[in-house]
This record gives structure tokens, sequence and C-alpha cells, in this order.
């Protein structure tokens, strides 16, 4: 399948590393988007030269032979170009969080199941081996009657990232003026929320 990628940012190209180191099979990276074009030149240093560039996703997306889009961007913009996306044919990846609010996240529900298009936002820590070990430790203890019902669960954040989202953060309260409880720390607060979470491979 090919991929159009949309942002080429620090998580685009983050992305965009997975892609060129051919863990992932049977995909294509033809077409790359973002709406500064300096972003193009590391873009195409890892993904290679021949990759078409677009400063306009909406042209993008209107190719027929691109089946798929990452999307990278900032989070404010991910349902409306999610939402598009997938009016235009393509199944979608998105960074999180999915959107500002719940009204949006549905919007992109809706899409997806109008165009019959897969939706999925980046969940990716509930598939490594120790989430998926706490998991069953949470469900099976609790049938064998090991413990009672969870009440409090303590995470650990490096000091590293810690810093790092305080940047973000005032940045995005700068600009928008609010900031997403999702981005911050939504790989563990999810197991806090949803210990049952489906697991299903897609």
């Amino acid at each position: 399948m090919k991929y159009g990628f949309i942002g080429c940012g620090n998580m685009g190209t983050g992305h965009l590393k997975n892609f060129a180191s051919g863990k992932i099979k049977n995909v294509e990276v033809t077409a790359i988007c973002d709406i500064n074009e300096e972003k193009f030149a590391p873009a195409k240093a890892i993904i290679g030269e021949n990759v078409k560039t677009y400063t306009d996703y909406k042209e993008m997306i209107k190719r027929e032979d691109i089946g798929a889009v990452m999307i990278s961007t900032t989070w404010i913009t991910h349902s409306r170009i999610a939402v598009d996306c997938m009016k235009a044919g393509k199944h979608v990846f998105c960074e999180k969080p999915d959107a500002i609010n719940v009204e949006e996240v549905l919007k992109m529900k809706a899409a997806s199941e109008k165009a019959g298009k897969v939706l999925m936002v980046m969940r990716n820590n509930r598939y490594y081996s120790n989430s998926k070990y706490l998991k069953e430790f949470i469900k099976n203890a609790k049938t064998r009657g090991e413990h009672g019902e969870v009440k409090h669960i303590k995470d650990g954040f490096h000091i590293y990232m810690e810093r790092n989202y305080q940047r973000l953060r005032d940045s995005w309260e700068q600009q928008y003026g609010l900031v997403p409880l999702e981005e911050e720390r939504i790989h563990e607060r999810e197991y806090e929320q949803t210990p049952e979470y489906d697991d299903r491979e897609r």
C-alpha cells in the first residue's frame, strides 16, 4: 500500500524512520506534506529523494494511488485532516490525541464508518509485552481473588521527558490557550482508565 505523510516535524520524521527501516512490510511512502517547505529536506534524507512533496494535504489526497495517510500534524488539526482524508477514500493512522473534544472525535468515527476506511489513533504502548502483562495480571489476579478492585495506580515519568513536555505545554498554551490532557502521559493513563482495553491486532 502506498502511504502519504502529513506533517514532517518531530513525530512525522520519527514515523518516517520506522517506515524507512523496512520493518513495516508491504508499504511505500510516495508523498509527504508539510506547510513548511524547510521540513522536506530532512524528510527526504530519511525516506528518499524521489518522494513527491506537497504543502497542501488536500492536493496530496487527490492522488488515487495513495491508499493510506499518516497524520503527524499539530493535534488541533487532527480531526479535520482525518475526516478529509477518509472522505477522499484513504485509511488513516493518526497521532494522538485524536482531537480537541469528543464532538470532533465522533466526526472522525462517523467519517470512518461512512467511508468504510480504517481509522487508528496512536496507542502503540498497549501492544508492548509489559503492557500486555499488566493487563493480564489485573484481569487474572482479580478473577483468582488475589486482589480486589484496583483503586490506585502510581506510575513514574522520566525527568527528561517531563522537562520536554513542560516546554510543549508552554508552547501549546501560548498558541492555542489550552493543553490536551491526552497528550500528557496518555500511554500511562490509558492503563489506569481502561485496564480491559481491546488488544486485538489491527
